[in-house]
């Protein structure tokens, strides 16, 4: 029960600068809707919400609206002074952020200069718990619940359960709340979590209200908003929820009237709802993210992932999640006492507002230019923040100079790069500045010396985070075009090599000099010009192919990389003459970080000190800055710190490796059985958004629906089903964890955890976990003079993308870094059709993964690589890869029966049903990997999944089969001339058994 007012404030006018919408309406209400007290609300006008803002409280009694503006709050300050009252400035922007920090430094320093007719300048925060946004962090009052607890707001709990129960089918469906925050932290920048809970929201049996923050209500702010991303799911929220309007800014009857509330862990809801007994809270929490205390973690029920968040929705619907019950109510009395109606009183006192000055002092003599001045003096001093922003010019509706604009502009468009590499602030606007005028002056504080090696000098003594220099790019390149792009620019190759090569340079001027003064000279040979150009000929391009070579393979030990979207190949780049000479360190006295600057779509590194330097102090960098364990980073590091006793440690780990591998036993095949199916009511319904299903799904044994719960079939594109929110009727085209095949690094685990290594499958190494063993195994390979190729390919990419093939140990090594990887032994003498190498395409049905039930449909896709195959020239795509129907080069088709044929007439003597049994087989152990071994090694044996799978393999030289790949629901396009094709995919899955199983698999 709500307690009566204790206090008289009449002494005091509230002051609010209105920068925002609706949002923070409620973190000031209980002021000014105080008894006896008047209040002021100034409107900013770059607030695109501004005149919604003055038509919402000219309803509010004792409040009236202004214009913000220096000259207003000097007038009005004077008024009240006149009338004698004294004035306390509330504040809704966290001083935690760039504008709140400005605007509580702009009347702070108003206060000073006007004198204590300013009683107090309050930053109450926009929240309570979450980033506790009270910057001065004075107190604990919940002023948020004062109108709730006094029954005043324009809405109650009974409205908002209204709003539930007229979606309910039944009185026992839960009241779930959809409460995203914003940010890149929050699941409204999550697609994956949005999904799952529209998915949910389809499938499952309860009332739903999704209650937005505030910010996704404003429309070109020049300070709060929100991200495309997160636009984009607040419309598909929108347009599957009912959504709370922006009116019913106060979220506490919301929380009172549900049962499951869905929150960000950092969000002031999950706090605020522990208020409320017995409430559910689902709090997500991005990867990596900092997390409040356990204590308050305990309280919550967290999540990271669509998976989870699954489990966590079908055991609130099943009952089995207990809340916290009273503990979370004690835990939040702990943090903020007892909600009594009377939180403002309690500020008064902790404040010192009920102190009344008899005649508080005013500074009339001061106008509004010189405090402008003086706020603009103090900006640019950096006395605010550093750097500066628009948003510290806006607190006090100053003119933003252009120069800050501009830098304004710049963070804006490289915040994410400018935080993600860890750019000291201070830096920013020097960074913005070289980069916008080009300025590289890298000779004002480096220089070049010979010593043991080329390296790279500081000049004059520096500080820790005070400079930061722009170094260019000397080459940025990909590794199909490296090679070439060698071969046909000289100056390019002659740079490099001065670059790369200086100590041998050096060394070689001392022999030529050695050799000058011994030589004696010889009269020319009797040679005819032509047979002399010829030869001068081809010892040219000898030589120069030579020089390619050399400097392709020591490029490695240079060369950086970054992403770009939208590429399918990794960039790399070798820096300038001064980035090239910083040498490695493992405390490094640098800190390098290639940038991209948009204005100019051209890439740039940024160096800049991490120590207090010395002049003549060698400059380093670490050249492996990952964070990771010690042993991985030493594998990464054997590219420039090759010797015999890290080359000793990798062997020891490889022959670890391989002996454990030979000790695994393979297990008995697992036996097939033919269990008695039930006879489905027929036509089976089906939900898919797979276009091609869609069209060619023509049997009236099934008919599609759009209806997602009252489907009995579910064939979706993605593998991301929520297997906890499907019907008890329903049965789908994929099974949980099915990325123990499908991806390839667990392709790998699984196969060596199952049958250790076996000849079907090249051996292959986790990039990520197993780098040590693959450099032992390369070396011992090296030493017995077998073949060291190799291909690396990215654990969960398909069409060739960003694939290496190499026999290079430094190549393959760094290429590990443009993203989890794994790497597989080449298949050096592939079998070849017309002297090209070829790969196949089975399409696999599994059925029944309890009874292993597993099928091979009797039609294959060949697919031939475009040149002829030789051991050479890695980096040309149509000689060593076979995928070309998404790429610009040529696909040849060929026909299954012609492609029979062909092998049969080149290989005289081979049968093709032979082949075809050891492909069978392979299939059949490959599957027997995922479905023989429990979760979470393997798939989770389900009657209620199905599934369609893409099997990638080639053939060697000696006609043994070599998996490859396996793709979840492949593409059957070029599969549908036989307009049948689908029908009978669908008949084989998901009806008894049937003749279409014996006549097509």
């Amino acid at each position: 029960m709500a307690e009566e007012a204790v206090v008289q404030l009449g002494h005091i006018t509230f002051y609010l600068p209105i920068h925002n919408n609706l949002s923070q309406v409620e973190h000031t209400a209980a002021f000014l809707t105080y008894p006896g007290v008047s209040s002021k609300v100034f409107l900013y006008d770059w607030n695109p919400d501004a005149s919604k803002m003055k038509e919402f409280y000219s309803s509010w009694k004792d409040v009236s609206t202004l214009d913000f503006s220096v000259a207003n709050l000097l007038k009005e300050i004077a008024k009240d002074k006149k009338n004698g009252k004294s004035v306390v400035i509330l504040l809704t922007a966290s001083p935690n952020y760039n504008f709140g920090l400005s605007q509580f430094k702009f009347f702070t320093t108003l206060k000073e200069m006007l004198g204590d007719v300013i009683l107090d300048v309050f930053p109450v925060g926009h929240c309570l718990f979450g980033c506790q946004s009270c910057g001065e962090n004075t107190h604990r009052v919940p002023t948020y619940f004062t109108r709730y607890a006094k029954n005043v707001l324009p809405y109650t709990t009974t409205d908002i359960q209204r709003r539930f129960d007229n979606q309910k089918k039944s009185n026992s469906e839960l009241n779930i709340l959809i409460c995203p925050s914003v940010g890149p932290m929050s699941f409204l920048s999550s697609p994956m979590i949005v999904d799952t809970l529209v998915t949910a929201n389809k499938q499952a049996n309860f009332a739903s209200i999704v209650k937005l923050h505030g910010f996704c209500f404003l429309k070109n702010h020049p300070l709060s908003g929100i991200s495309q991303l997160e636009e984009t799911n607040v419309i598909k929220l929108s347009q599957n929820f009912r959504v709370a309007s922006e009116d019913q800014y106060n979220i506490l009857p919301y929380l009172e009237a549900a049962d499951v509330i869905i929150t960000d862990v950092d969000s002031s809801v999950a706090f605020e709802s522990l208020f409320f007994s017995s409430k559910i809270i689902l709090a997500y929490h991005n990867v990596g993210q900092k997390l409040p205390t356990e204590n308050y973690m305990k309280l919550l029920f967290p999540f990271s992932d669509s998976q989870k968040l699954s489990e966590l929705l079908s055991e609130c619907l099943a009952g089995k999640i207990r809340n916290s019950g009273n503990q979370g109510q004690e835990f939040f009395k702990s943090l903020y006492g007892q909600v009594t109606g009377t939180e403002v009183e309690q500020i008064a006192n902790i404040r010192n507002w009920l102190t009344i000055s008899e005649n508080p002092t005013f500074n009339s003599s001061v106008d509004d230019q010189q405090i402008i001045k003086r706020m603009t003096e103090d900006l640019l001093a950096g006395k605010w923040n550093v750097p500066e922003t628009p948003a510290d010019f806006l607190a006090f509706s100053g003119k933003v100079p252009q120069d800050v604009l501009e830098l304004d502009t710049f963070i804006r468009q490289h915040l994410f790069q400018l935080e993600g590499i860890d750019l000291p602030r201070s830096l920013w606007k020097a960074t913005h500045e070289k980069l916008s005028k080009e300025i590289f002056d890298a000779g004002n504080l480096f220089q070049l010396e010979y010593r043991d090696q080329l390296e790279l000098v500081l000049l004059q003594d520096v500080k820790a985070n005070q400079s930061v220099t722009l170094i260019d790019h000397a080459w940025t390149t990909d590794y199909p075009n490296a090679r070439k792009t060698l071969q046909q620019l000289p100056n390019l190759r002659e740079r490099l090599s001065n670059m790369f090569f200086q100590d041998e340079d050096e060394d070689e001027e001392g022999e030529d000099d050695e050799e000058g003064a011994e030589a004696e000279p010889k009269e020319p040979e009797e040679e005819s010009q032509v047979e002399n150009q010829v030869e001068n000929q081809v010892e040219a391009q000898v030589e120069e192919e030579s020089n390619v070579d050399k400097i392709w393979s020591t490029m490695w030990k240079h060369n950086q990389t970054y992403s770009v979207s939208n590429t399918e190949s990794a960039v790399w780049y070798v820096m300038d003459e001064v980035g090239t000479a910083i040498s490695h360190s493992d405390t490094p006295n640098l800190k390098c970080q290639p940038f991209i600057y948009v204005p100019m779509g051209i890439a740039f590194n940024l160096i800049w000190p991490i120590q207090d330097c010395k002049a003549g102090d060698i400059m380093t960098r670490d050249y492996y800055p990952v964070r990771t364990d010690e042993e991985t980073r030493q594998a990464h590091l054997f590219v420039w710190n090759r010797n015999d006793e890290n080359s000793a440690k990798f062997r020891g780990k490889f022959r670890a490796h391989r002996d454990k591998l030979a000790s695994v036993k393979p297990p008995a095949p697992l036996p097939r059985k033919n269990p008695v199916e039930n006879v489905p009511k027929i036509p089976r319904k089906v939900f898919t958004d797979v276009e091609i299903v869609g069209e060619y799904l023509t049997s009236d044994k099934f008919v599609t629906t759009k209806n997602e719960a009252e489907a009995d079939i579910l064939w979706l594109a993605a593998d991301q089903l929520e297997f906890e929110l499907m019907g008890d009727h329903q049965v789908c085209n994929q099974f949980k964890n099915e990325e123990s095949l499908i991806f390839k690094h667990k392709l790998v685990e699984t196969v060596q955890n199952y049958f250790g290594q076996t000849k079907w499958l090249p051996v292959s190494y986790n990039m990520e976990t197993q780098l040590g063993e693959f450099i032992g195994d390369f070396l011992e390979r090296e030493e017995n003079g077998q073949d060291n190729t190799w291909i690396i390919k990215p654990w969960n990419m398909g069409r060739s993308a960003d694939i290496t093939v190499s026999k290079d140990l430094n190549c393959l090594l760094r290429t590990s870094e443009t993203g989890p990887k794994v790497i597989c032994k080449y298949i050096e003498r592939p079998l070849l059709y017309e002297n090209r190498k070829f790969d196949l395409r089975y399409i696999v049905l599994v059925k029944s993964a309890e009874n292993f039930q597993v099928f091979l449909h009797n039609f294959f896709w060949i697919r031939l690589a475009n040149e002829t195959y030789s051991l050479e020239n890695f980096e040309i795509y149509e000689k060593h890869f076979t995928v070309m129907n998404y790429s610009t080069f040529k696909m040849q088709q060929l026909r299954c029966p012609d492609f029979i044929l062909g092998i049969e007439q080149q290989y005289p003597g081979i049968k093709w049903q032979d082949v075809q049994n050891k492909i069978n087989k392979m299939i059949g152990e490959a599957f027997e990997s995922g479905l023989g071994q429990d979760f979470p090694k393997g798939f989770v044996r389900s009657e209620k999944s199905r599934a369609m799978y893409g099997i990638d393999l080639m053939l060697d030289a000696d006609f043994e089969p070599k998996l490859l790949e396996i793709n979840f629901s492949p593409d059957i396009k070029r599969a549908c001339y036989d307009g049948e094709y689908v029908n009978n995919i669908f008949t084989a899955l998901f009806l008894p058994d049937s003749d279409v199983l014996r006549e097509k698999f």
